[in-house]
């Protein structure tokens, strides 16, 4: 091999897995002598997206060894271009599309109506029980093949192209799923290596680990979300203001656990300078929700009571969960859909000091810009 090459060339990629991609796909494209293993071993493993021949049948995806893919070419179960391979390891190939299933969705049952195991624990987009477009699930399917070509910078793009196009039709359910598509891509992508039985979480510290561990069982149990939902982007509100005067509305934003002030923002109230924390918070979660291009939060915290967070509520259109902390002693107010209010005693051991420190956080930052404003209107007289 040495004595024949003339050139050598390279690519970097992020990650083992998007190597393992590339490196399949190159070898399917070229057929490089020298692969023995992954050209020519019957018991390499490949991968398939199914056709769609019937009205009824759900495309969805498949694994076949190197003897069973003329079979299911003679049959026009796949087609050549949805093949893709070869995978020497059984097992990361399975690694693999559990990590991915998240992130594309597709269905497992052979029929439309009939519902897939992973339609029960929101791993599924639903074509199966018809809650998703064929047309959103052809979509879907489109990036996963790219992916699965090692086109992962091709995904990422279509991807933030229909957050775009979600946020201006002003369909900003469809938006946020995409986006959390998206941010578990992310951190698939990111330089880890595919070593351990689970593809792992960014590297956090260990308690920030634990607390997003609670706290994302917590929000799973108590609205009903699915037991894989990232918690990735906390986003935490206060109001800040002497009857009325210089009032400022914080947004603090902690990622993975851990704040990071790139991402704070302060609004200026518009409101006549009167005491309304409500309708100044009111306020501010309306134009928080004109800037999607901020990225979408996994959960919002506000610091309050049941009246800050039923008017919270009533703005809010985005989907994803929010809660209040009220004082004295702290506990941890839910809205329920029937728009009453429950209270639960704040878990300090477990989750419960991260959200004090969202909480404390945006105190600190909404008081800060208020005090500023304050002491420089006295100057001013």
């Amino acid at each position: 091999m040495v004595s024949s090459a003339t050139k050598i060339q390279w690519k970097v990629v992020s990650s083992e897995l998007e190597a393992l991609l590339v490196e399949a796909e190159l070898i399917k494209t070229y057929q490089p002598e020298f692969n023995i293993l992954l050209k020519d071993d019957k018991s390499s493993l490949y991968v398939a997206i199914t056709n769609k021949t019937t009205i009824s049948q759900v495309p969805t995806v498949i694994t076949l060894r190197k003897q069973d893919i003329s079979l299911a070419l003679s049959r026009s179960q796949i087609a050549g271009k949805n093949i893709f391979g070869p995978f020497q390891s059984a097992y990361k190939v399975r690694q693999v599309l559990k990590a991915i299933r998240p992130v594309f969705q597709w269905c497992s049952s052979k029929r439309v109506g009939q519902p897939c195991f992973y339609s029960s624990i929101s791993l599924c987009s639903g074509y199966c029980v018809q809650t998703f477009s064929l047309e959103k699930y052809e979509d879907s399917l489109h990036r996963l093949s790219l992916f699965l070509r090692g086109k992962t910078a091709e995904v990422r793009t279509l991807m933030l192209q229909k957050i775009q196009q979600y946020t201006d039709q002003l369909e900003y359910e469809n938006a946020k799923d995409i986006h959390d598509q998206l941010q578990i891509l992310n951190e698939i992508l990111s330089p880890r290596s595919i070593r351990t039985r689970n593809l792992s979480l960014p590297q956090l510290q260990v308690g920030t680990r634990d607390e997003l561990t609670h706290l994302r069982r917590f929000l799973s149990v108590q609205f009903h979300l699915p037991r894989q939902y990232m918690v990735h982007r906390i986003e935490g509100y206060d109001v800040s203001n002497l009857q009325g005067s210089d009032p400022y509305i914080s947004m603090v934003t902690f990622i993975d656990g851990e704040k990071d002030a790139r991402e704070y923002r302060v609004f200026r109230s518009r409101l006549a300078e009167k005491p309304n924390d409500v309708g100044m918070l009111k306020e501010a979660l309306q134009r928080r929700q004109r800037h999607p291009e901020w990225g979408y939060p996994d959960l919002v915290l506000i610091d309050g009571g049941k009246g800050q967070l039923r008017a919270a509520h009533s703005v809010w259109s985005w989907k994803c969960p929010m809660i209040s902390l009220a004082k004295d002693p702290d506990r941890c107010v839910l809205f329920k859909p029937d728009g009453t209010c429950t209270l639960i005693p704040l878990d300090t051991t477990s989750f419960g000091k991260m959200l004090q420190r969202v909480r404390d956080e945006a105190h600190r930052f909404a008081k800060k810009h208020h005090t500023r404003r304050r002491d420089a209107s006295i100057l001013d007289l």
